[in-house]
């Protein structure tokens, strides 16, 4: 039981990795520049 919801957990994540990245294609690079400054809270404009 605790390795089938293992598994399951693994697969969501997998998927949720998968819709991330299909949105960060369709941004602009700027957007792409400010998404993971917010993500990883680093920002070379200093702002």
């Amino acid at each position: 039981m605790n390795a089938t919801l293992e598994k399951n957990v693994l697969q969501e994540k997998r998927e949720d990795s998968r819709d991330f990245a299909q949105i960060v294609e369709k941004l602009s690079p700027e957007q792409k520049r400010r998404a993971f400054d917010i993500l990883t809270g680093f920002s070379l404009a200093g702002g």
